[in-house]
């Protein structure tokens, strides 16, 4: 349909009729809203509030549903013959006289909306819409008519049902007269801030013709659309059209919209086929009200996108209407013009014209001047012929044949279909193919002709002597037939290795294509195997290697193809290590490699080529057994090479290879480790004890100096142990440890300071480097984290005389450090502090008391009372010993 300019539109502000003629007195009015308001030419209703509205459920029942009637396309058909010469088709009476919607069309719906998610917007719509800015335009169209639009806005406030949305609707009514349709185009612009998604548009309209309110709603057939028929009336909606609506159906009026499409992706009557919908048939049984529905399906339209839906209402009057017959069958054209011929009949026209469609190109006209009409409502003979330039020499022509009189009234399509006489049509289903040299060929071809009764197919060997394969008989006339073949091995004999056969089919005078069918020769593979195994025995848990080497002998050409190397099954708790498959030193992908619940590898090596030398290796590993293996186990292995030539199927078997498995030796490893750090004891190395599985044996407790035990863990679980004894058990047990942890302590010590025998001074004296008996005084600290430490000292017995206990010396027995002299007393005295806290041994004889420290006599003047022998005891103790 032509597009219309703005520019061409003018504002109107009354209702108006537009009008196409079909007859000397009857003619299709279509237009907005309701044959009152056009009749009437009344103004416009732009103030909705000052509708008239009713409550008694019928008819308006708010300000949208009168608006949604308003700006309905109607359709009305004007016979002035008849006393109501307004004939509408869409219900718009009342149970009763008067009341504002006495003809208007208030049962149906101009816009129904479903919002994905959102309730059905269904007919009649909700009090809280608004419709703004209602404006009506018209502009010249085709004969004699007006093209009309309607333009105005919908503002539907947010609820619990529905999301806010703002809409721009347009609305045309246009009358084309190439198609002979009225377009009814909707555009639906969004207007909102946000998006709208998923949301269907689509009308409802609630058909009534001649007076019927249940008229019968059929099929159009081939999926075009529906129409209504009654009487002397029939009104075509066509929905294959240019943004056409999706979705159409003809029904019970009652819950038409909501019941058949309850989703915004429904679908309706547009997917039935001609088996039950065919020109004619009944869309439904319809009992009290009949009705059409039809939507789009779901888009989701961004700020200011908009979406464009339409449909087609033919210009037609069934009594008006031309009756049109076709003599011309279903056949085949052989060139030239082709002769067409019927009878037409039509009631009160003055003439007629032929019109041919061939193949859904423009119409042509097939007579020069038209066909009169004397007498009329009188069967008249037509012969005429479709120009040679029309049809199609190449491809099938499918012909729609109508008729339309002097009164544009256009009557039923009438088709056929002519083929063209083509030559004979060959395919080969094989175009490659192999042979051996010794045997036939056996393919498949495929045949068609449309008119020869009977065929010869024929072929030759490399442009050689023509040669009759078969006679065929063309049951089954333009239809694609298959035909098995055979090529004698005595036409492919030689040494060549390639041979090129041509095929064609002959009918009386045309001779098909040729057809190309390339053999190759291909010498039968001769196989070559050998397998060999790394080791003749391995201990349990230990790998082992296979190398299978393969060849194909023959001479070229020899397809050897889909080749796939199989092994034997291995035994129980022996696997195949797929990581290490390789191909001539190449790892071969995993996708190529099976080793399954059968036991067997297999590898896909898919062609082999003459001569080629293929080295597959691979590894294979013992698991531990659960039980443990006693004594020995045979794995004996062999492999086949299996594949295809010339679709027969080559295999061969490699030799055999054993190999044994020898139960494995077990072993228990032993550390010394320091709690906490896990670090080693410095003076302990591991262990490992080795013996048989099931065999048990002791570890006694070692005692290391500078270190006590903490516990034992077994494979990571602590035990207790038997005395100083832990019993293990081979294939058990596998890691042993024990832990430690290091002490601060007093190594050794000395027994005796003897400072010998002295010469008493009254004015006082000093006595030091006694001698010392028994062990150096040794300090060893092995915690895992060091602390500083002090040494102390005191008198547990004061130094008093061995002749008579009451004497007694105090203040006498000092201790000389780095820092200064500490006098002993009988409570502890700090007489040493280490340096270095990290060390792990300290000798305080060897290290400080030889380079001038230690313990000494310091007698002051007229501190020495009594001459003799004087002896004391002194404890030393180790201060933050962790």
């Amino acid at each position: 349909m032509k597009s219309i300019a703005d520019e061409e539109w003018q504002l109107i502000t009354h209702y108006e009729f537009s009008k196409v003629r079909l007859g000397v007195s009857q003619s299709l009015a279509f237009t907005f809203g309701g044959k009152r308001d056009a009749i009437e030419k009344n103004p416009f209703i732009t103030d909705l509030e000052s509708i008239p509205l009713r409550g008694d459920g019928f008819g308006a029942q708010n300000a949208t549903d009168a608006w949604d009637m308003l700006s309905l396309p109607t359709f009305y058909f004007i016979d002035e013959s008849k006393d109501d010469s307004v004939i509408p088709t869409v219900f718009d009476s009342m149970f009763g006289e008067g009341g504002f919607e006495e003809g208007r069309p208030w049962t149906s719906q101009s816009l129904a909306l479903i919002i994905k998610g959102s309730k059905f917007q269904g007919q009649f719509g909700f009090d809280e819409q608004k419709i703004n800015h209602f404006q009506q335009y018209r502009k010249v169209g085709s004969k004699g008519s007006y093209a009309l639009k309607n333009v105005y806005e919908i503002e539907n406030p947010a609820s619990t049902w529905n999301p806010a949305y703002r809409l721009l609707v347009t609305q045309i009514m246009e009358y084309s007269e190439k198609d002979n349709l009225v377009w009814v185009t909707y555009e639906y612009q969004n207007l909102s801030k946000d998006t709208l998604k998923d949301v269907a548009f689509g009308s409802v309209l609630d058909t009534y013709l001649d007076q019927n309110d249940s008229v019968s709603v059929f099929y159009l057939g081939k999926k075009r659309g529906l129409y209504i028929e009654s009487g002397d009336y029939r009104l075509d909606f066509r929905f294959d059209v240019t943004n056409g609506m999706d979705n159409w159906v003809g029904s019970e009026y009652n819950g038409i919209f909501i019941e058949n499409f309850p989703s915004v992706d429904s679908t309706g009557q547009e997917t039935n086929d001609e088996s039950t919908a065919a020109e004619g048939m009944l869309a439904a049984k319809i009992k009290d009200d009949s009705a059409m529905a039809f939507k789009t399906q779901p888009v989701t339209l961004k700020t200011g996108e908009s979406k464009k839906a339409a449909y087609g209402v033919s210009v037609t009057a069934v009594a008006l209407v031309p009756e049109i017959t076709l003599d011309t069958k279903d056949g085949t054209y052989y060139g030239g013009n082709h002769a067409v011929s019927g009878t037409w009949k039509d009631i009160d026209s003055e003439s007629g014209d032929i019109y041919a469609v061939i193949n859904n190109k423009e119409p042509i006209k097939l007579n020069d001047e038209g066909l009169l009409n004397k007498p009329k409502n009188d069967v008249h003979k037509w012969s005429l012929d479709i120009p040679e330039a029309q049809l199609s020499g190449t491809e099938e022509n499918k012909i729609v044949i109508y008729m339309v009189d002097s009164d544009n009234n256009r009557s039923k399509e009438k088709t056929f279909t002519l083929q063209y006489n083509r030559k004979p049509i060959l395919t080969l289903v094989e175009t490659t193919g192999e042979i051996d040299g010794t045997s036939a060929f056996n393919g498949t071809l495929k045949w068609s002709d449309e008119d020869t009764d009977e065929l010869s197919i024929y072929y030759s060997v490399d442009g050689g002597t023509k040669q009759l394969l078969n006679k065929v008989t063309n049951t089954n006339k333009g239809i694609e037939q298959t035909l098995s073949y055979e090529i004698p091995s005595s036409a492919l004999k030689g040494t060549k290795p390639n041979y090129k056969v041509e095929f064609w089919i002959e009918d009386n005078d045309k001779t098909s294509d040729l057809k190309e069918l390339n053999l190759t020769k291909t010498n039968q593979p001769i196989i070559q195997t050998d397998f060999s195994v790394e080791k003749n025995e391995i201990i349990e848990s230990e790998s082992n290697s296979y190398t299978a080497t393969i060849k194909n002998t023959a001479d070229e050409p020899s397809d050897w193809s889909d080749v796939i190397h199989e092994t034997a099954a291995f035994p129980e708790n022996v696997v195949v290590d797929k990581t290490t498959v390789k191909l001539n030193g190449v790892l071969v992908p995993t996708e190529k490699i099976t080793f399954d619940t059968d036991r067997k590898l297999k590898i896909a090596l898919d062609k082999i080529t003459p001569k080629e030398e293929l080295i597959l290796t691979y590894t294979v590993t013992s698991l531990e057994a659960k039980p443990a293996v006693t004594g020995t186990v045979t794995v004996t292995q062999s492999y086949s090479i299996k594949g295809t030539s010339v679709n027969k199927p080559v295999e061969k078997t490699s030799n055999i290879q054993t190999f044994m498995i020898r139960s494995q030796e077990l072993q228990i490893n032993i550390q010394f480790l320091e709690d906490k750090t896990n670090e080693k004891i410095p003076s302990l190395e591991p262990i490992t004890k080795k013996g048989k599985s099931g065999e048990k044996i002791d570890i006694p407790l070692e005692k290391i100096n500078g270190y006590d035990f903490s516990k034992v863990v077994v494979d990571g679980v602590e035990r207790s142990l038997v005395g100083d004894i832990l019993t293990v058990e081979f294939g058990k047990d596998k890691e042993v440890i024990f832990y430690y942890f290091g002490t601060l302590k007093i190594k050794s010590s000395p027994s005796l300071f003897d400072f010998g025998i002295q010469t008493g001074n009254v004015n006082g004296m000093k006595v030091d480097k006694p001698d010392i008996s028994g062990s150096p005084l040794v300090i060893t600290d092995t915690r895992s984290t060091k602390q500083k430490w002090a040494l102390k000292a005191k008198f547990s017995e004061p130094l008093k005389s061995l002749e008579n206990e009451k004497i007694i010396m105090t203040d006498i027995i000092k201790y000389r450090n780095s820092a200064e002299k500490v006098t002993l007393s009988d409570g502890d005295n700090v007489i040493f502090t280490p340096e270095n806290a990290n060390l792990g041994e300290y000798n305080i004889s060897k290290d400080y008391w030889s380079k001038g420290e230690g313990f000494l006599m310091d007698f002051p003047a007229g501190s020495i009372k009594s001459l003799g022998k004087y002896h004391a005891q002194i404890t030393i103790t180790l201060e933050n010993a962790k």
